[in-house]
């Protein structure tokens, strides 16, 4: 499993469609076996998604995705928190 969270200065990012970076985490039997930052090179909403897959995310958390959350035509499963 391969978890993109969007990141700033350290921290959770909190809007999805504007972050700057992705840090992915990648978990295998529970633990996290490594992670990385990647810049979106100024890509911002829908964009992101092909991001997302061209870095074989496989799962994304963030706190303001839409209310439709579950897989998309990519493949990709939107976690919300407090869900």
């Amino acid at each position: 499993m391969k978890i993109a969270i969007p990141y700033e200065s350290g921290m959770v990012f909190q809007h999805f469609g504007h972050t700057a970076e992705f840090k992915f985490y990648e978990v295998e039997n529970g633990q996290v076996t490594a992670s990385e930052v990647v810049s979106t090179n100024g890509q911002g909403h829908g964009a992101l998604v092909g991001f997302l897959v061209q870095h074989n995310a496989t799962d994304v958390c963030s706190s303001d995705l839409s209310n439709d959350c579950g897989t998309d035509s990519n493949g990709l499963w939107a976690i919300r928190p407090g869900r």
